[in-house]
């Protein structure tokens, strides 16, 4: 009968063992799904204050603005017609950065000004003198697609909100862990 108790003892002790390891478990596990949710935000929130800083643009494009545009560009023959395409003259979803400030050819980004999304135009160009030997002093022709435009905004509410839910995020799982350290110190060495 003593042997029954004292297993029955030992059994009882292993299952307070277990139920605290169990509940130790659980913790961990919470506060580790705490961190993917942590991670996932704080990826979100690099990308979103990346890429949602800016308003998308449907008015006419100003100076600054941000476009993905698709264009074909052809030289122009002697006649005045389109000839032949020409190596980087096809681009698909291609973003041109801060509208006006000389990423492209001169004076492509400027006839970009005062278009809305969605419309179909056409590009003309002179390359300059410094281009490459193929195109300087050539005249081309782009024929445009205006895909998307942004603008930057001075407080994107997307950005705020997620770093909202970032910083409660960081605020619960300081809360798990200051849980499990008490639990830590409260549960008795065995």
């Amino acid at each position: 009968m003593k042997a029954n108790k004292k297993g029955f003892r030992q059994d009882k002790k292993q299952n307070k063992a277990q139920q605290a390891g169990s509940k130790q478990d659980q913790m961990f596990n919470e506060i580790m799904n705490l961190m993917r949710q942590i991670m996932r935000l704080k990826g979100e929130q690099t990308a979103m204050a990346n890429l949602l800083r800016f308003n998308a643009v449907t008015e006419p494009l100003v100076k600054g603005d941000h476009v993905m545009i698709d264009c074909l560009g052809r030289l122009i023959n002697e006649d005045g017609s389109k000839g032949d395409m020409f190596d980087g003259g096809f681009m698909l979803g291609y973003v041109v950065n801060d509208l006006g400030s000389g990423s492209l050819v001169e004076g492509f980004e400027e006839q970009l000004v005062g278009k809305t999304v969605g419309d179909n135009f056409e590009v003309a160009v002179t390359f300059p003198e410094d281009y490459t030997d193929k195109l300087k002093s050539k005249k081309a022709i782009f024929d445009v697609a205006l895909l998307k435009a942004w603008r930057k905004s001075e407080a994107d509410s997307h950005v705020r909100t997620l770093h909202e839910n970032y910083q409660k995020v960081q605020a619960a799982k300081a809360k798990k862990e200051a849980s499990i350290k008490q639990n830590a110190i409260q549960q008795p060495k065995s």
